[in-house]
């Protein structure tokens, strides 16, 4: 296999890794769909994972990437100025849900515009506590536009949904990652995200996770990758409300996650430029406060995206992702229509990554 090929795939493996715990907490985290401000509570109320699974995934896929350096390896520290990689990335993703309300009856598709913009540091191996530990930094953020486009009869339009559902995603990634033997490595991250209403300059929700990640890559052949990824995270939640509702606290979203993902990849194509990646999931969130304390959500996913590099820089993809949502006995009474569903999303992105 070409090292360029090689180093595009690890790229796109770990940026799948990296993101999917954000992905699985937002539709995990589904609750009844009453009202705008009910929706833009967090992504516990929001239900949905329309955008976040593949942010980071469409953002890096392209470009001159190199597999990351100092994770695994034996080598000594360099006696070289410590150096930091910057790159800048964007992203448009179009796709349908056939379920864009995260319901488990009466559900109606829509089509969704996300547009993603992010920037990426990436620093030399430090060494911290006896281990090698290479350092990241990633900025980025996201709008979503529903409605957009309707590819089936019967799909809900943007009249009705661009109040609702609109948002802005933001988010900040601090991480080091490390060796834990010739087979698996750790990365331990701290983020804060937070959603905003962009069409009343209102933000809804925000949290801060410390992040605990282990996984495996095993190159299985020449153009075969097998990746296995555990994770767990406890998010520090607020919701902002403009006025004050009865049982409603704005910690209701504190909660610890736990997730494996299991993700072949396949090399494709005389010049590696064509990568195949089905991938199967579960996550289990589960709440610690107030009237949600015991609720659990259990979040099985999957799916499988192709992506072609057109150019160093450019980049399509096309994918599918499944997701089947259910709750525990707390999870039914607190939840209503939003306590089981399934969704099925299309569509396809173009991507672009510039290394500075």
């Amino acid at each position: 296999m070409p090292t360029k090929a090689l180093s595009f795939i690890l790229l796109v493996v770990a940026a799948i890794l990296a993101t999917q715990p954000a992905s699985r907490a937002q539709d995990a985290n589904a609750s009844q769909p009453i009202s705008p401000t009910t929706l833009f509570g967090g992504p516990e109320a929001l239900g949905t994972n329309l955008g976040l699974q593949e942010i980071v995934e469409v953002l890096r896929t392209p470009g001159k990437a190199s597999a990351p350096e100092g994770v695994g390896d034996a080598s000594k520290p360099s006696s070289a100025p410590f150096r930091l990689d910057a790159t800048g990335t964007a992203g448009i993703r179009a796709y349908r849900t056939n379920n864009v309300m995260r319901v488990q009856s009466g559900e109606q598709g829509a089509g969704v515009m996300e547009l993603s913009a992010g920037a990426n540091l990436a620093g030399d191996s430090i060494n911290l506590f006896g281990r090698e530990v290479k350092p990241n930094f990633l900025m980025m953020a996201q709008r979503a536009y529903y409605g957009q486009f309707s590819l089936r009869g019967g799909d809900q339009g943007k009249g009705v949904l661009k109040d609702i559902l609109d948002y802005e995603f933001r988010m900040l990634n601090l991480s080091g990652a490390f060796a834990l033997n010739q087979d698996w490595q750790a990365n331990t991250a701290f983020e804060y995200s937070e959603l905003r209403s962009f069409r009343t300059g209102e933000k809804k929700y925000h949290a801060f996770s410390p992040i605990l990640t282990v996984s495996r890559m095993k190159q299985l052949d020449a153009t075969t990758l097998l990746s296995i990824d555990t994770n767990v995270r406890y998010a520090f939640t607020k919701t902002i409300s403009a006025y004050e509702i009865p049982g409603v606290f704005e910690d209701d979203g504190d909660n610890w996650q736990a997730g494996a993902t299991l993700t072949y990849v396949k090399i494709m194509g005389p010049d590696g430029r064509l990568v195949v990646l089905p991938s199967v999931g579960f996550t289990r969130t589960g709440y610690l406060k107030n009237t949600h304390d015991g609720r659990a959500d259990y979040l099985w996913t999957a799916g499988v995206s192709a992506m072609y590099s057109l150019t160093e820089h450019f980049g399509f993809q096309a994918f599918v992702t499944y997701g089947n949502k259910s709750a525990n006995s707390l999870g039914r009474s607190l939840l209503g229509s939003s306590q089981k569903y399934t969704n099925l999303d299309i569509g396809v992105a173009i991507t672009g990554q510039y290394d500075f």
